[in-house]
């Protein structure tokens, strides 16, 4: 989540420099490191998590190859067509929009998981006095 957003500040910062503003640039592209470190450490343990005993490391790479070559390959032909055709402020503004929609759905499902445990857990705990323990459903 915080790699998505210093992305989208950082994408959108672009629109903003003028020719007088032009060395906040330099600001910007320290959000570049940020974005970055955040995505791979994200990633490692997404994938180390997520993969079978001893297949960490390939899940590793196959996160890196989509990353590097679909990712990277369908961002320049998209992103090339985009700034030919709308120019490159549209462009990353484009780019911010779609990230901070992404980020937005991420945050909502999050949340609506976490509440929906929140109450399958206050729904079903044991309810004193009552024989059993509480509740007993089994769908």
């Amino acid at each position: 989540a915080i790699a998505q957003v210093c992305y989208f500040v950082r994408v959108w910062g672009y629109t903003l420099l003028t020719p007088s503003t032009v060395r906040w640039v330099l600001a910007l592209e320290i959000l570049h490191g940020v974005t970055f470190a955040f995505l791979w450490t994200c990633a490692v343990e997404f994938a180390r998590s997520n993969s079978p005993e001893g297949w960490g490391a390939t899940m590793q790479t196959i996160f890196r190859v989509a990353y590097y070559c679909f990712g990277v390959g369908v961002g320049a032909v998209l992103g090339g067509w985009a700034m030919q055709e709308y120019g490159a402020r549209w462009m990353y503004r484009m780019a911010g929009v779609l990230i901070f929609g992404v980020f937005c759905i991420r945050v909502t499902v999050l949340l609506t998981y976490r509440c929906i445990a929140c109450i399958r857990a206050s729904c079903f705990e044991d309810i004193p006095g009552q024989e059993g323990g509480g509740l007993d459903y089994d769908p």
